[in-house]
This record gives structure tokens, sequence and C-alpha cells, in this order.
């Protein structure tokens, strides 16, 4: 089992879809437009609502990116699923399958300096793509500066494309419950976790830490959801505070009252998902200093990056996941839960 997305986009060609999105890249001044797999969390398992490539292409692997231009459309994925994907992708029109890590398969960024023409402009959405890798496009982009290829953000094209299709219609945000994760699975609580954190950003030099990936989120704050299908996450940001302090950004709407109560406890305050772009381009510091704010770049997305970046009260800084490397260390009721969980499914 590789994770198949199994949202019924197979079952019908996608040729009509790849003409809707080329004719709104005229519309948007683009050459080509390039659709990953992820969410704004850069999960590779996303919600349905954020399965734009899967339903671009018709290809449901939970791994691949696609990129379309006016005269080609191509699926990048890896040896997990170059046959299924042959078997999915209708083709040879519109869709050429780009069998990722085979020697002769350019990447996508070789592939974008080799084959478009000069002043080419490549849209993307910044909600559903890496700092990181835009950092390692943009890069690539740039060595043929002769070419002036340039990476624009822009709002989704394929939701464009799905908000249209009444037979298929945009899935909406999912909306199940928040719950408690039992201390007596988790082994250590909330507050404990959070002084952890607020430790380690102390001695990185860090005064504020975004959290972007949903399973650290879910760690840290010992709550579950099932916004993923076979996932106990749930849609949320967090920012951590060098004083041990949290803020969740969710939908307070979806969290139950026991998952509530823990949280007050624990002095982490709740605000709107949708309150984290607000809360960053906002957040100041005492006059003549910097907030240090932290965050994963290959966590975070770009459009998050980009108002940590314009705001002049924060200093941005970047480095691997400090909520990943805690959780990594597993406590020994944690240890006893995994060897429990092998027990049971020998």
């Amino acid at each position: 089992f590789f994770g198949v997305l199994t949202f019924g986009f197979t079952m019908r060609g996608t040729l009509h879809l790849v003409q809707r999105l080329r004719r709104m890249m005229v519309d948007e001044g683009m050459t080509a437009y390039f659709i990953p797999s992820s969410d704004p969390h850069m999960g590779e398992y996303v919600p349905q609502r954020y399965t734009q490539r899967a339903y671009i292409s018709g290809f449901d692997g939970s791994f691949g990116w696609a990129l379309v231009t006016q005269d080609q459309a191509l699926l990048w994925t890896d040896g997990r699923y170059h046959l299924q994907a042959s078997q999915q992708l209708q083709s040879p029109e519109p869709w050429t399958l780009m069998k990722h890590g085979l020697p002769d398969v350019p990447a996508v960024e070789k592939w974008l300096v080799d084959n478009l023409d000069k002043g080419s402009i490549v849209g993307f959405d910044p909600w559903t793509l890496s700092a990181d890798t835009h950092a390692k496009m943009k890069e690539a982009l740039a060595q043929k500066k002769r070419l002036a290829l340039e990476l624009k953000p822009s709002a989704n094209l394929v939701d464009r494309v799905w908000a249209e299709d009444v037979e298929c219609p945009l899935p909406a945000l999912p909306a199940d419950p928040i719950v408690v994760h039992a201390l007596e699975h988790a082994g250590r609580n909330v507050r404990e976790k959070l002084r952890q954190v607020a430790e380690d950003m102390r001695k990185a030099g860090i005064d504020r830490y975004l959290v972007t990936a949903l399973d650290d989120i879910a760690w840290l704050l010992n709550v579950r959801g099932s916004d993923i299908p076979h996932h106990p996450v749930f849609l949320a940001y967090c920012v951590v505070t060098a004083e041990g302090a949290a803020t969740l950004f969710v939908d307070p709407a979806k969290l139950t009252p026991e998952a509530q109560a823990q949280l007050t406890a624990a002095s982490v305050a709740v605000e709107p998902y949708e309150a984290v772009c607000t809360y960053l381009a906002r957040a100041s510091a005492p006059a003549g200093e910097v907030l240090g704010m932290g965050y994963d770049p290959a966590q975070c997305n770009v459009k998050l990056q980009g108002l940590i970046e314009a705001n002049e009260a924060m200093e941005p800084c970047p480095q691997p996941s400090l909520v990943t490397a805690a959780k990594g260390v597993k406590n020994e009721v944690e240890l006893a839960g995994m060897r429990h969980c092998h027990q049971r499914d020998a």
C-alpha cells in the first residue's frame, strides 16, 4: 500500500480539464503551470480538497508533480507509481509520463530550462509549494540568465477549473472533530512539550516558531483529527513562543470540549485557521528590536514564508523543524505503544 488517493478521478478523461487550464494560463500570461501534490502543509498525503494534481491528471497516487504548457502536459512520479501512472494517465494526449528516478528523465527544473523559450513565465500556487522547493527551482532557472525565466505565484488555476465542474464539485475543507490524545498514550503533557520546544528555541536564538507540519502539531498538542484518510491529523498551524506559550490556528468549531479544555489548561490560544496570515503580517516587536521567526523551509509554504520576509519586525530564521526533532526522541510510553502495535499486527 503506497497511499493511493482513490477519489474517483481516474474514471473520466482529463483532456477537457487540461484545455480549460490552458485557456486560463493564456488569460494570466503564463507559459507553463506547475502543480505539486502537496497541501499548504507540505504533506504527501492530503485532504481531498487539495488533490488538484490528481484531479487535473487522473493519476491518484500520493506522489507526483504535473507541469502543463500550451502543447504538453507532463506528470513526474517515482518508481512506486510508474506502472499505476501509465495505466491511469490519459496518454499520449494530453499526458506524458516522466518516470522520475530513471537516468534519462530530467528533473522538472531542468526540463523547464531546456524547453521553455526566453521570457517564459511559470505559474504556481504559493500555498501548495514549499519554500525549499521554490528556492531550488528559482536557483535552477536563474542559472541560464539569458532565458529570463520567471516563477510567478498566482491563484490556484486548477481550483478555478474545478470550481466550474458540475460533475465533480470542488470539495470543501474537512470539518471532522479534533479530539484529545490521552496522556496514557502520549507519555508527556502539552506544557512539558512546549517547555522543551521553547528551550530549544532559546538555544537557537529564536523568539517565535511557526509549526506547519500537521503531524508535528498533533504530537505537540496531544490532539488528533481525521482530516486526511488513514492519518490522525487536522488542518492547522501553530506558533510557539520562547516563553512556552502557543497559538493554534484552526477552525475552532472542530475542537471538542475536551480538546479545547486541554489547550486552555496548557495556555494555548486558539485563533481561526486563516488568521495565521494576519498574525505573520502584523506581529510586532519592542522598539528597536526584531522577532526571530523560525520555520522549516521544507515544511513551510511560499505564501507564509513571504509574509514572514515582508514583516520588518521579523527576522526570518529558517532551519529544520524543532518539533520534528523533539518528536523523534520517543519517551517510554511511546516506545511501549510502538512495541504493542507491532505485536498486535504480527
